[in-house]
């Protein structure tokens, strides 16, 4: 997992070139990794709570497998208040652009509930390119 909390644009930034020197690059096994830009990802799932709708900040989760089982279940059972954060086992680490690697040959990949080929993913928070306007 690599990670960048500056705000220059990654954009053109291919997935073959290597990381630019600033980011930090975290290696680990883990149960569960979850990116999001707002403080809900459902009506009573609080996923990051110190999310504001225009940080321009991409707030990612990452669930070590050195998590125990008790651990894991206290995750599941404190995400509608957003006490997940807090249990051991569990960072979250705010960043404008990511780019995540997988380091086994096998596993799952989903962006918004779709499922995508397994492999390396690339993101970045693209501030001002979209304008939301409520009544």
């Amino acid at each position: 997992m690599h990670s960048r909390t500056s705000t220059d644009s990654i954009s053109s930034l291919k997935l073959s070139d290597p990381v630019p020197d600033d980011w930090e690059t975290i290696e680990d096994e883990f149960v569960m990794v979850y990116a999001a830009y707002q403080t809900h990802i459902g009506s009573d799932i609080c996923f990051a709570p110190k999310a504001t709708p225009n940080d321009g900040l991409i707030w990612l989760l990452m669930l070590s497998s050195r998590a125990s089982r008790a651990n894991i279940l206290k995750f599941l059972l404190s995400m509608e208040d957003g006490g997940h954060i807090n249990v051991p086992g569990v960072t979250m680490v705010a960043v404008t652009s990511l780019r995540c690697v997988p380091l086994t040959g096998t596993g799952y990949l989903t962006v918004d509930g779709e499922r995508l080929p397994y492999g390396p993913l690339q993101a970045t928070i693209m501030p001002g390119k979209a304008r939301i306007m409520t009544r």
